[in-house]
């Protein structure tokens, strides 16, 4: 269920392009939340506060750095989340992306590839 994650001690600047390199065209400034599918909610919050270094498990959000997972379980109404679970058990299902500049969307699918990528407003 856990994603992978890796945490790059290279400085932002030599990692991150600037200038025009940071505008994309369809108006996503960043991460701002990973939907994590699980079966059971109770099991995912500990598992995600210990991967977190969280004493406590606060809810389905936990904030990493500026960004944060998000659970979404089983007893859900959405319909990709089930579908999800069904055929490839938990772990990530979704990852929305911060674009003040768009509504609330999502990618098609098809194009993405499969991935669930939603535009959300911070």
């Amino acid at each position: 269920m856990l994603p992978f994650l890796i945490e790059d001690e290279t400085p932002r600047d030599l990692r991150v392009p600037g200038g025009p390199s940071t505008k994309h065209p369809n108006g996503a400034t960043g991460i701002l939340r990973l939907l994590i599918a699980a079966w059971d909610r109770a099991q995912a919050r500990t598992s995600l506060a210990a991967l977190v270094g969280s004493r406590k498990t606060p809810g389905d959000a936990f904030p990493v750095g500026c960004h944060e997972f998000a659970i979404v379980a089983s007893d859900d109404s959405d319909e990709p989340v089930k579908q999800r679970l069904k055929t490839l058990g938990p772990g990530p299902l979704a990852i929305e992306l911060d674009a003040a500049a768009r509504s609330d969307a999502e990618l098609d699918p098809g194009l993405a590839r499969g991935a669930r990528i939603r535009f959300r407003q911070a």
